[in-house]
């Protein structure tokens, strides 16, 4: 499965049999691994964005701003974020005021 042709076909689930694919695979991690990019590069989202890339004819450095592109920095959790110290210092120093009032 290593012609043009095939590329179509491959899927996160097959992908690892193409040794064409692979070696693009592996050229792009190494390549945001030396970027130092923001995310982990083993993620399967990354995959499946250079498998795209890869589909489309793409360049290893299509891949990789799409990859770039395709991270988002925002937290996977919902509700407000977490009390800093210094909210917590000022709650405390407001008690400690009113008690003395």
């Amino acid at each position: 499965m290593n012609t043009s042709t095939d590329r179509q076909s491959l899927t996160l689930e097959n992908c690892q049999d193409d040794s064409d694919f692979m070696y693009f695979l592996k050229v792009v991690e190494q390549d945001l691994w030396l970027r130092d990019a923001p995310f982990d590069v083993q993620e399967e989202w990354v995959t499946e964005s250079i498998l795209d890339t890869y589909k489309e004819n793409g360049s290893e450095m299509d891949a990789i701003k799409n990859a770039e592109d395709g991270f988002d920095p925002t937290p996977q959790f919902a509700g407000e974020p977490p009390i800093t110290q210094a909210e917590i210092h000022h709650a405390a120093w407001k008690q400690h005021q009113e008690m003395h009032s």
